[in-house]
């Protein structure tokens, strides 16, 4: 079976438009899955005493800054008995990884929980988070964020342009 030139020009587009679609979906789901990983670090938390993490929310893109690049964000809804203090001197003991893989995490956020379950973060300029098991709280003491936030310089994923 032989194939004439018309088959074979559509054959070429064909798989050079495949490879365009994967250069753009590759990174999309390495990065979803370095994600994953970053966020999964926040389990720690509840292994602090008189803690406990009831969920972990995420998401990347460009949530801040005017730089080029991707950001990631983890933030763990934590119920504890400890004061605001206490959770931040504990958390401070903690080491998270970057997206990068290296130790010494700098960007962590701790701030009470809020009525409505909306986090109002720093690292959450162009986008927003919120914790659907806290819109029907009427009490939300106890109830704290703890957020990592990384990012880096990434050309090929569209969500951090």
């Amino acid at each position: 079976m032989t194939l004439e030139n018309d088959e074979k020009v559509l054959l070429g587009f064909g798989i050079l438009f495949v490879f365009i679609i994967f250069l753009f979906l590759m990174p999309m789901i390495f990065n979803n899955v370095r994600l994953e990983v970053f966020s999964c670090q926040l389990k720690i938390v509840g292994f602090l005493p008189k803690t406990k993490v009831v969920k972990i929310e995420k998401t990347l893109g460009k949530l801040n800054g005017a730089g080029k690049g991707i950001d990631f964000f983890a933030v763990a809804l934590v119920k504890t008995d400890l004061t605001l203090e206490e959770l931040e001197d504990s958390v401070e003991s903690l080491v998270f990884r970057r997206i990068n893989g290296k130790k010494m995490f700098s960007e962590i956020e701790i701030l009470p929980a809020g009525l409505g379950g909306e986090v109002e973060s720093r690292f959450l300029e162009y986008d927003k988070l919120t914790f659907d098991y806290l819109k029907n709280c009427s009490d939300v003491s106890g109830y704290y964020y703890v957020s990592i936030n990384d990012g880096y310089l990434f050309t090929f994923d569209i969500r951090g342009s």
